[in-house]
């Protein structure tokens, strides 16, 4: 029987998810949560749990369940934040989650601030460094770090030099380790052609001493 013109309406109208309707038969949208995951959406059963203190440092309180670490942040009437999720067990944090996210925009600010003035240097290695040679590029590590400058390190090998990328991986998380004070790792050793290289950057705290020592520079200047 063939459809009236109202009727062939009604139908486009209803399948276009009309007042009231909803387009197709899927389950329905589960509003997202901004920011890490934190108190009841942890999905880790272990973790290793941290607590602020009042002179903004971190006090270990050691591997918790998630229904220890949950009581813990309850008992102290605050939030429990996953800070580290790549580590082995994840690492949260017992903090007011307000405060964090306060201290996070902070950071990320100061970075872009500084990332303006910054530049990307670059220090050589060679997997068969000597100590000597070694400590040279640390020390020059360390002054463009402490200017506020990010530095690539890099690894180049020539020929069967290629064999021992594992010495030279090594070599690069050894800098890596000896700059744990004044750098952070934004980009990991990673091999590029035939070259090794990996990307340090300085840490909040050691931006803000550069951002210092800069407007005291620029102070003197006048």
């Amino acid at each position: 029987r063939p459809r009236s013109s109202l009727q062939t309406l009604v139908a486009q109208y209803r399948g276009r998810g009309g007042r009231g309707g909803r387009r197709g038969r899927g389950p329905p949208r589960i509003a997202r949560v901004e920011g890490p995951p934190r108190n009841d959406a942890i999905v880790y059963p272990v973790m290793r749990v941290v607590v602020a203190n009042p002179d903004g440092k971190d006090d270990m309180l050691g591997v918790m369940s998630k229904e220890e670490a949950l009581a813990a942040a309850e008992d102290r009437g605050q939030d429990l934040v996953v800070v580290s999720p790549d580590a082995n067990p994840p690492v949260c944090k017992i903090i007011n989650y307000d405060k964090l996210r306060y201290e996070n925009e902070k950071k990320e600010k100061l970075k872009k601030k500084n990332t303006k003035n910054a530049e990307l240097k670059e220090v050589k290695l060679s997997y068969k460094i000597d100590v000597h040679d070694y400590e040279v590029r640390k020390r020059a590590t360390q002054k463009f770090l402490v200017k506020g400058d990010k530095v690539k390190v890099s690894i180049r090998f020539k020929g069967r030099e290629m064999a021992h990328q594992e010495l030279a991986f090594k070599t690069l998380q050894q800098l890596q380790a000896d700059m744990e004070e004044f750098a952070t790792s934004e980009k990991r050793p990673t091999m590029e052609g035939r070259q090794m290289q990996m990307i340090l950057a300085p840490t909040v705290e050691v931006l803000k001493q550069a951002e210092l020592a800069r407007k005291e520079k620029k102070g003197q200047g006048k």
